[in-house]
């Protein structure tokens, strides 16, 4: 398995495979709602990553740059996992890879929005939840965030 930052158009290409078809809370999002993200934006605002084995998708995230974060930080969204790899460690893998590009990138934290049922996982990769739940679109959130330190980091993919 490679997990990579997407440099290539077939890369992106397997991170949309992914989102399609990944199921959220139970409903596959309309493409409207999925695919938000606007061309323009796509090489400037957006960092995708895929995780992938002989061409075949198997997670993927996005980070992006938002304008209600300070400088210093990227948003964490888009986290899909297909549904046969589910529970296999790829997730937290392509979590770890997320904080070593931010901090590649020169950002040292982390902000997401968890559903309820994502909050116990992004708590064993060390984040915080803070404030109460609130609806995004149409699912109750909690936002959640994690300070990126890099010798933690190095130190957390030598012994993985």
């Amino acid at each position: 398995m490679q997990i990579v930052e997407v440099t290539e158009v077939w890369q992106l290409a397997l991170c949309f495979e992914v989102r399609q078809q990944t199921e959220f809370m139970g409903h596959s999002p309309s493409m409207h709602e999925e695919f938000d993200e606007k061309l323009e934006d796509i090489n400037d605002k957006y960092i995708y990553i895929i995780a992938y084995d002989d061409e075949k998708a198997l997670g993927t995230a996005r980070l992006s740059k938002e304008d209600d974060l300070d400088d210093d930080s990227y948003f964490l969204s888009r986290v899909s996992i297909v549904d046969d790899q589910q529970g296999s460690g790829i997730g937290q893998a392509i979590i770890k890879y997320a904080e070593k590009v931010a901090l590649d990138h020169g950002r040292h934290r982390i902000v997401l929005h968890a559903v309820k049922d994502a909050v116990e996982f992004y708590e064993k990769t060390g984040y915080e939840g803070h404030g109460d739940y609130f609806v995004d679109v149409t699912v109750p959130v909690l936002t959640m965030d994690k300070q990126l330190n890099h010798d933690d980091h190095w130190e957390q993919l030598n012994h993985d």
